[in-house]
């Protein structure tokens, strides 16, 4: 299962809510045989999730993404999810991916669960 998380960051660090659903990431790799694929906008926080358990960190560099701004936001993730296509993507519950977040599931037509505090995914059953 590839699970691809978005890292979001506060003044250069890892927010915090960031940092939980990285753990839940974690949880899902170690039960489901996965890979994890953490992308962050900054080069300091991609440095630094050098030093957590994640298969591969994508840094995305462009000037439209040092600050704040949901339309660049949502294009360069629909990039990376395109060029990845991962199970499963995982966002840290903050303002701004509650603001960018459902615009990226509309605009690739993929489901968006909001305000989700574990998850639980079980084998498909076979006959």
């Amino acid at each position: 299962m590839k699970i691809l998380i978005y890292i979001e960051d506060n003044n250069n660090k890892i927010n915090s809510n960031s940092l939980e659903s990285l753990k839940a990431a974690q949880d899902l790799k170690a039960n489901k045989n996965g890979e994890i694929y953490a992308v962050s906008f900054n080069s300091q926080v991609a440095d630094e999730l050098k030093q957590y358990d994640i298969d591969k960190v994508i840094l995305c560099e462009n000037s439209n993404l040092n600050d704040y701004s949901p339309l660049f936001f949502i294009k360069a993730l629909e990039n990376i999810i395109n060029e990845t296509k991962p199970e499963i993507i995982i966002f840290g519950h903050t303002y701004q991916t509650r603001d960018w977040v459902p615009r990226l599931s509309a605009r690739l037509d993929i489901p968006f669960i909001s305000d989700c505090v574990d998850i639980k995914i079980e084998d498909k059953l076979k006959f």
